[in-house]
């Protein structure tokens, strides 16, 4: 009852309840009986610790299926006792004429060289089809070719993610837009998380269309301020931070600043709908005097901004704030690979633009707010590319998804959605 999903085990909270179970087999084995072996030996718990071990073999894919179909880990509560109703009829049925004929069978007739042979065949037959599907990839060719379309955007993220991601400014930062020798001089920066990462793409072809040429510095969970950091303080994302304002600092180059991250999960700190993960507590960093009042994540966020945003206008540079992309809360290729292969038994569930504008709806304004105090800020929002008057998409015009998770864009997405938006970037840019 007070264990929680935060809860370390197993570990030192494993040990209540086998010390529990071991007090329950002490009182058990009392000849004189007591109010606990009296209690357990109810026919209703006698037959249910009868069936016990079927019914742990059948309510695991009774209920693993139930939470596929629902897209939940939490089912409703009739959904719940239906499931648990279930199981217990499966686990009766699989004792009463399984369990019992079994066990009723005389024992002459299972040799130990015959039971032997038969556990031997098994374990060859376990790794010969284990062995197979390795070999085959897991057989894809199982899934028809719309159901592997949709599985397969997952993989769809940039090729060289690895080597551009986390990289320091010393260790040499991938480059964006036109062919530049040496990278130098450059014509913008781009500074942001994983979701930056994500649409980097994007910003790639825009950049070359307007004869630009970048780099991409940035490290996941790890957004474009300096005055801040998460608690507990990530300190890869704290070096990455520091070493791209020490490189904008020594270089005179780069006159444009591109800022992009997942700004609703810095400002509300939640995870989103169903997303797996922990909360985002954020601390301030910088000075303390201009620490703000509130603790709240808003408002450290909003000031840090605001400072980050300040200390790169006074580089002389201009500074342009990406909006958000919408954040669905479920994994939408393998929630959608699902629907296409059971039909109507799963719906997908549905982003609507209210949903949005309740999650990011706060994130947004601080953004359009900093742009509007200053001269040389634009902010370039992403939501409208995404979301009409009531619904925010998920899929392209192929029914194939435009993401490769729960929040992050595929590369295809970025490639194709995202470079007119921000070509606006170079658009009566001010020098």
């Amino acid at each position: 009852m007070v264990y929680s999903s935060s809860t370390p085990f197993p570990g030192l909270a494993a040990l209540p309840p086998v010390l529990g179970t071991a007090a329950l087999i002490y009182v058990g084995s009392n000849p004189q009986g007591s109010a606990v072996t009296k209690s357990l030996s109810q026919p209703v718990f006698v037959w249910i610790g009868l069936i016990s071990y079927s019914l742990y073999l059948w309510h695991w894919p009774i209920f693993a299926f139930l939470r596929i179909v629902h897209d939940n880990v939490h089912l409703p509560l009739p959904l719940s006792i239906g499931a648990v109703i279930l199981s217990l009829l499966f686990a009766w049925l699989s004792y009463k004429f399984i369990e019992q004929p079994f066990r009723a069978t005389k024992a002459e007739r299972f040799s130990q060289k015959t039971i032997l042979s038969f556990a031997a065949a098994m374990l060859l037959a376990i790794t010969a089809i284990g062995g197979f599907f390795h070999v085959t990839e897991g057989l894809p060719n199982r899934f028809a070719p719309k159901v592997a379309a949709i599985a397969n955007v997952a993989q769809d993220d940039n090729p060289d993610r690895q080597n551009c991601s986390g990289k320091l400014p010393s260790e040499g930062l991938c480059l964006l837009g036109s062919p530049n020798i040496n990278s130098e001089p450059i014509d913008f920066l781009l500074w942001g998380d994983s979701h930056a990462e994500a649409m980097r793409y994007g910003l790639d072809i825009a950049a070359q269309e307007a004869g630009q040429s970048g780099l991409f510095a940035g490290t996941i969970a790890c957004p474009p301020i300096r005055q801040i950091r998460r608690s507990p303080e990530r300190l890869d994302c704290t070096e990455m931070v520091q070493s791209v304002w020490t490189f904008l600092q020594n270089r005179t180059d780069a006159p444009t600043v591109i800022l992009a991250a997942r700004w609703p999960l810095s400002v509300e700190g939640s995870r989103y709908r169903q997303e797996a993960g922990s909360p985002v507590l954020l601390e301030w960093s910088g000075s303390p005097d201009a620490q703000p009042p509130s603790r709240q994540n808003a408002a450290i966020f909003q000031a840090g901004l605001t400072a980050t945003v300040e200390d790169i206008l006074a580089t002389g540079r201009r500074v342009v704030i990406v909006g958000s992309v919408p954040e669905v809360g479920w994994n939408v290729p393998l929630n959608l690979a699902r629907a296409e292969m059971l039909g109507s038994m799963i719906t997908p569930p549905k982003l609507t633009t209210s949903d949005y504008t309740t999650r990011a709806g706060r994130a947004e304004q601080v953004l359009s707010d900093i742009a509007d105090r200053y001269e040389r800020v634009v902010y370039l929002p992403l939501s409208d590319l995404f979301c009409n008057d009531e619904l925010c998409s998920v899929t392209n015009l192929e029914g194939l998804p435009m993401y490769q998770d729960d929040d992050h864009i595929s590369s295809q997405t970025a490639q194709t959605l995202l470079p007119a938006r921000l070509s606006e970037i170079w658009v009566n840019e001010i020098n």
